[in-house]
């Protein structure tokens, strides 16, 4: 009896060690797998930025792009009105004539609206009707 008791003992420091073995291999995969979402997580969290960052800047450049663009023919819009009003009255159909000149590039994508300084609409660079429109209320032209 005193051989089964120690095959008995043995028995369980081995279940023990087995089950402790078993317990650290769990444990170890567990930890392995959180390391590896954790990892992957980080990994999306830097790739969408450098992707909304890469966005921005494509953004950024073609609105520059597009302020360029527009920005010397209104100075050159801007100063032909100015001149021809120190000569006389300038009509509407003179400033929508302006408006619709191969002065302004780009008439396909963008209208250009022409407003008074008290913001009563004067001529459009397109068909739409603002003739007398009153924008004098907006925020723009509170000074």
């Amino acid at each position: 009896m005193a051989i089964i008791g120690e095959r008995g003992a043995t028995y369980k420091q081995f279940r023990t060690r087995l089950l402790t073995a078993c317990a650290a291999i769990v444990v170890l995969l567990a930890a392995g797998a959180a390391w590896k979402i954790n990892a992957d997580y980080n990994a999306a969290i830097e790739t969408t930025i450098a992707q909304t960052s890469n966005l921005v800047l494509a953004v950024e450049a073609h609105v520059v792009e597009t302020i360029d663009t527009l920005d010397a023919p209104l100075t050159a819009l801007a100063e032909t009105i100015a001149r021809r009003k120190t000569e006389g009255d300038v009509t509407a159909r003179e400033i929508k004539s302006l408006l619709t000149s191969p002065l302004l590039p780009g008439t396909a994508k963008y209208w250009v609206m022409f407003i008074d300084t008290q913001g009563t609409a004067v001529a459009a660079s397109n068909d739409l009707p603002v003739a007398g429109v009153f924008y004098g209320d907006r925020e723009y032209f509170a000074i």
